[in-house]
């Protein structure tokens, strides 16, 4: 992947995460492709964070799986 794909995919998901009003937490930095991890954290500061998939996050439009009523807490904690 070339520095512009790069560059625009992380634009794309600093831009989807940023309308969620959540935040990014971690993302490998070498690069971004369709299975890259990301780790994030919605607005909802109880909520554990997460990983999701490039793909998951942008082409299937996928958020918080505590908001979405599919884990709980206490099987979603992401350790530090």
């Amino acid at each position: 992947m070339n520095k512009t794909n790069y560059l625009d995919n992380l634009k794309i998901i600093e831009n989807h995460i940023n309308l969620k009003n959540g935040s990014l937490i971690s993302i490998d930095p070498s690069s971004i492709s369709r299975n890259t991890y990301i780790t994030i954290q919605c607005q909802n500061s109880n909520h554990s964070s997460w990983n999701v998939s490039f793909d998951n996050l942008i082409r299937l439009n996928t958020w918080c799986p505590q908001c979405a009523g599919r884990f709980s807490p206490e099987e979603n904690i992401q350790k530090a």
